[in-house]
Parts: C-alpha cells; sequence; structure tokens
C-alpha cells in the first residue's frame, strides 16, 4: 500500500520529528510514502483542519494520527475539549493512530467509535551518535553558554494555568535556561501572557526550529519538560529516552502508558515539579 503524509503546514516545527516517526510506523506495516498525491492508497494525515480535509482529501481513505496538537483542543473547567472541526476529521477517518489507550478512551468518550491502532514509540529508530561539532550546533547558533542548563518544551500551553505554572516555574529556577517551541497563538489574552513569560532572561522562545537542528538540540538540552496536562509529545520523548536525557512531566489526561515509563519523572503538583526541575 502506498501512503502520502499529509500535515498542516502550521506544524512544520514537528514536520521533520514526526515524518521520521511515521516512516518508519509505514515500514513496520510493509507500507511506502509517496510524494504524488494521486498515486496514494490512503492518507496518512497528523493535525490537519476541515479545510484542508475537504480541499485535499475527498474520496481518499484516511488514516489520522491523533492528539499531536494543542491547536486541536480547548480547556473548559479544567476539562480538555475536542474542537468540534476536528472532531469532524475524526469521525470521516477510516481508521486513527494513537499512542495509548487512554487516548482511545478519550476518542470514545467524545463519542468517536473508529477502528484504532496504538502505536508503540518502538517504532522510532535509535539515534545516532552526534559528533561532538554536530552536539555544539545548536548552542552556538542560539548562542548559549556551553555549560548553561537547557530545559526544552514543545508547544507547552493550552490555558491560562499552563502559562501560570511554566512562567513560576522558570523564574523560580533562574539557573536554567528555558526553552519552549512552536507556539503562536492569535488570542491576544494569551499573546500577553507569552509576552510575560519571555520578560524573564532565563526563557526564550523560538517559533521555529530547523530539522537540522532537531537532534543538536536534544543532545544540548539537560531536560525535557512537558508542561501540557493533555500532550506529552511521545515522538520527542522517546528521543530523549533514547539519548538518555532526564523527562519531567506533569500527569497527562489521554498518555497513562507513558507516564508510566520509568525514565519519565512525574510531578503530581507544583513542588514536585519544581523540586525535579531544579535538580
Amino acid at each position: 500500500m502506498k501512503a502520502y503524509l499529509l500535515c498542516d503546514e502550521r506544524e512544520e516545527n514537528f514536520s521533520y520529528q514526526l515524518n521520521s516517526y511515521l516512516l518508519s510506523y509505514l515500514s513496520s506495516i510493509g507500507d511506502e510514502k509517496v510524494d504524488d498525491f494521486s498515486k496514494a492508497d490512503y492518507i496518512l494525515a497528523f493535525n490537519i483542519d476541515d479545510f484542508i480535509y475537504d480541499r485535499m482529501i475527498r474520496d481518499k481513505k484516511m488514516k489520522i494520527l491523533a492528539f499531536q496538537s494543542s491547536h486541536d483542543f480547548f480547556s473548559s473547567n479544567r476539562r480538555f475539549v475536542i474542537k468540534e472541526s476536528i472532531l469532524k476529521i475524526y469521525k470521516k477517518a477510516d481508521e486513527i493512530l494513537l499512542f495509548s489507550q487512554e487516548g482511545e478512551k478519550f476518542l470514545k468518550d467524545n463519542g468517536i467509535d473508529k477502528k484504532t491502532t496504538i502505536l508503540p514509540l518502538s517504532f522510532n529508530k535509535k539515534k545516532r551518535e552526534l559528533s561532538d561539532i554536530e552536539k555544539k550546533v545548536f548552542r552556538k547558533n542560539y548562542q548559549y553558554d556551553e555549560n548553561a542548563e537547557i530545559v526544552v518544551s514543545f508547544c507547552p500551553f493550552i490555558d491560562k494555568e499552563e502559562f501560570t505554572l511554566y512562567d513560576s516555574l522558570a523564574r523560580n529556577i533562574p539557573s536554567k535556561q528555558f526553552i519552549f517551541f512552536g507556539y503562536n497563538d492569535r488570542d491576544q489574552v494569551k499573546k500577553s501572557l507569552q509576552e510575560r513569560l519571555i520578560s524573564s532572561s532565563n526563557v526564550t522562545y523560538l517559533d521555529y526550529l530547523p530539522s537540522e537542528l532537531y537532534e543538536s538540540m536534544l543532545f544540548s538540552s539537560s531536560s525535557v519538560f512537558i508542561n501540557s496536562s493533555f500532550l506529552s509529545y511521545p515522538t520527542v520523548l522517546a528521543d530523549m529516552i533514547s539519548m538518555n536525557k532526564k523527562v519531567v512531566s506533569r500527569e497527562t489526561v489521554n498518555m497513562k502508558e507513558i507516564m508510566d515509563n520509568p525514565a519519565v519523572e512525574v510531578g503530581h503538583d507544583y513542588k514536585e515539579l519544581y523540586d525535579l526541575l531544579k535538580r
């Protein structure tokens, strides 16, 4: 079977990482990626909206990699809700790919009863060892001292509570440099929260991470912090674990199996997260 990988361009920050992961998945099931949409037997999509669906997919069979973007949800009274436009896409899919059974339960709780496949993180290719020069590229490119302790987060905010937690942790651990990627919201309230966040001298926002710096960034970091209480970015997490890097995470709603990984240190409240990150 031939598959065409489709991603909303807003997610280009993660396309390198996810494409690599999905190519490993396709290989494991004997399918192959094609670049010509017309020659594909089905679409393998992630982070697409209904406009892209209606414009591009039409009569093609479609598999969806679910729960890969915080843009797909909103928080209502600390309860995470799938946006109607995304529900519409999930309901049209022929199959939904997930990273955990908790995600499968979340779909069913939202009225989506589709064929699902749980993807084990073992699909991820083992990372090669980088040379000393390659490891230093990220720090050199963004002018970080060679001894700086870097804490990385990907797209870490859905609501005000998550901004506030991240801001408080960063301000109270000034010895570490906090970097977050991929967050750019038009909501004026969130924009003002982000501006407060990056006013801290040890917080940096980089909206775009060039793919050639991805591995160097992971090697350069001392830890990755999963700030979202809904998403855990499992492919980033798997890469960090493969590099024997420290992973600190909040409890997440739909990724319980991943949170149970002994390599992941889970903080249940502010104090626990503070203690884990400061170490």
